[in-house]
């Protein structure tokens, strides 16, 4: 770990950052470049996902890892 506390990812995709953003935004389609807007934006997104997935699912579902990363890809793939 590195001296923030995170992983490193040092040479993989996941270290891609936006280039006006002195790495502080990862690599998005929306050309954002602010952390306020990939937050807004991400919420946004949250808030869509989550009334879809309330009528999706009911309060009795056991959560696999596949449902988990389908709903991280559905939350922001268009991201």
């Amino acid at each position: 770990m590195n001296k923030q506390g995170r992983y490193s990812t040092s040479g993989m995709i996941e270290d891609q950052y936006m280039a006006e953003s002195e790495e502080k935004v990862l690599k998005n389609l929306l050309n954002i470049t602010t952390n306020r807007e990939i937050d807004r934006v991400e919420t946004e997104l949250l808030f869509v996902l989550t009334g879809q997935l309330m009528d999706e699912f009911d309060r009795n579902r056991c959560f696999s890892t596949d449902d988990l990363l389908k709903i991280h890809s559905r939350w922001l793939g268009t991201l």
